[in-house]
């Protein structure tokens, strides 16, 4: 791989993970646990005890308009959470922090 190449992918990395530093610090602000974002470009958000991972998920799409995918879907140790791809464009990101914070 070239050095351009590898600068280029470095950047998008960058970009990638400075879209889940926002997001997450929106969902935290919301008073959400995340766990993820920061080595890669998923989220996991923990639902309050309780919650199921639809529950989750029908919490952030009636309240923020956020979409993510059911924890429960990967295995049954993603029950109670809610996983968010940040591979998005970072205008998303940053409305859906400003959605979050209220």
């Amino acid at each position: 791989m070239s050095e351009q190449c590898q600068q280029e992918c470095q950047e998008i990395v960058k970009y990638y993970l400075e879209n889940a530093r926002i997001l997450k610090e929106g969902l935290e602000a919301f008073g959400l646990t995340c766990f993820g974002g920061t080595n890669n470009p998923y989220i996991w958000v923990k639902g309050a005890e309780g919650m199921s991972s639809w529950d989750v998920f029908n919490q952030l799409l009636f309240k923020a308009g956020i979409v993510g995918v059911p924890g429960s879907l990967f295995g049954s140790s993603g029950e109670g959470f809610l996983r968010l791809s940040t591979l998005g464009r970072r205008e998303d990101m940053e409305k859906a922090r400003f959605i979050l914070a209220g």
